[in-house]
């Protein structure tokens, strides 16, 4: 059934939540009505439609998550445990459905180091994703956030070649180097390479002096180069730990308009005065802190120094975030908005995605509050006009 009407839920659009009704056909928002229980005198077209009673729920335009790398626990669930990655990607669409995320950007790490994080694993799993998306498994909508590590210069081929290929949606330039952005003492680049890499003692001292090297050796011209071919693609390009206004201006110059994690107060403050959209994590958001002791995305968001929430790590996050932020004070529409219709501004697809309006896509949740622990719970997910999660309401 291609036609779907819900009525009886609070309708959250961009400037307001009220109680009504919205009109789905032909996988289009077509209606939005304020009559909550008899919205058929304002669609008698919808005559024949599906009917869902959403009372009791919020009815929310599904989440985009720009920053998301929930994939790689879904493939290396241990250390030393590598699941398949077709069964991986396809068993955590239901997860993130069950999160509200609709539209995922899969953050693919491209460091040139072993393991997941590798160019070979890189492109094997966005190949992997890219016949996921084009399949008829695809239960949301599937894309690919390069991260290129600024050492990775072995990367650059293939990554070109993935950006011809039409499989890159959103792009990013890290530097996880010893004493540059993040980790500006050797003890925090230690606590990282620890920690992303499982490498101690001697073996991690080995690591750190070869990415000292590495940094030394960096081609800027090629990396220069890459952004620039991206962009021509239509690729969103994207900053990344951006620790002072001038990393800002020389990724701007560049043609960054996003910057993903802003480390300080003023760093984050001149992203969104000049013009850029500001990212910051949900966990982040949830907790209050960094777990790595930089910006509170919580304060961010409430001051003005942010206007994007990404899942980062943990998918759940982002709606949990979106509710918590009106528990500080926050409007729905404005908290919903950080997660749907600001992430759909920063990659160019506001006139498709990411507000309930008339004419766009309808991807939509349906989330009521627990009654046992009031945390959001979606209940229903709709990509395209099509039920991919159904609970109950």
């Amino acid at each position: 059934m291609t036609s779907v009407l819900i009525f009886n839920g609070i309708i959250v659009t961009p400037n307001e939540a009220f109680p009504g009704a919205i009109w789905i056909d032909n996988r289009t928002i077509v209606g939005i009505s304020r009559n909550a229980e008899s919205p058929l005198n304002d669609f008698p077209q919808a005559e024949h439609a599906e009917k869902v009673n959403a009372q009791g729920c919020f009815v929310l335009p599904g989440l985009i998550d720009l920053h998301g790398d929930a994939f790689e626990k879904a493939i290396q669930p241990r250390k030393s445990v590598m699941i398949q990655v077709p069964l991986a990607l396809r068993s955590l669409q239901s997860y993130l459905l069950s999160a509200g995320i609709t539209t995922m950007f899969h953050s693919i790490s491209f460091t040139g180091e072993p393991g997941i994080r590798s160019n070979d694993s890189g492109y094997s799993i966005a190949e992997e994703i890219v016949r996921l998306r084009e399949s008829s498994d695809a239960l949301l909508r599937h894309r690919i956030h390069v991260r290129y590590e600024l050492v990775n210069s072995q990367g650059v081929t293939g990554i070109t070649r993935m950006i011809d290929n039409g499989w890159v949606d959103l792009f990013s330039v890290m530097d996880h180097t010893p004493q540059y952005g993040k980790y500006k003492t050797l003890d925090e680049y230690r606590y990282y390479v620890e920690k992303t890499y499982q490498l101690t003692g001697e073996a991690r001292e080995v690591f750190i002096e070869e990415q000292r090297a590495k940094r030394e050796a960096i081609d800027f011209e090629a990396t220069k180069q890459l952004m620039e071919h991206a962009i021509r693609r239509g690729i969103t390009l994207c900053s990344h730990d951006d620790d002072t206004p001038l990393k800002l201006d020389e990724m701007k110059a560049n043609g960054a308009t996003v910057s993903e994690f802003p480390l300080n107060e003023q760093t984050a403050a001149y992203a969104i005065q000049s013009g850029m959209f500001a990212v910051v994590g949900g966990p982040n958001v949830l907790r209050g802190i960094s777990h790595e002791n930089n910006l509170s995305a919580r304060h961010a968001l409430k001051e003005g120094l942010a206007n994007i929430i990404c899942s980062d790590y943990y998918p759940y996050s982002m709606l949990a975030a979106v509710f918590s932020l009106v528990d500080e004070g926050l409007n729905l529409p404005q908290s919903v908005a950080y997660a749907s219709l600001y992430p759909a501004r920063a990659i160019g697809s506001e006139d498709k995605l990411g507000s309930l309006e008339t004419g766009k896509q309808a991807d939509l949740l349906l989330v009521r509050k627990s009654a046992v622990t009031e945390l959001p719970q979606v209940v229903r997910a709709m990509v395209e006009g099509k039920w991919q999660l159904i609970h109950s309401c």
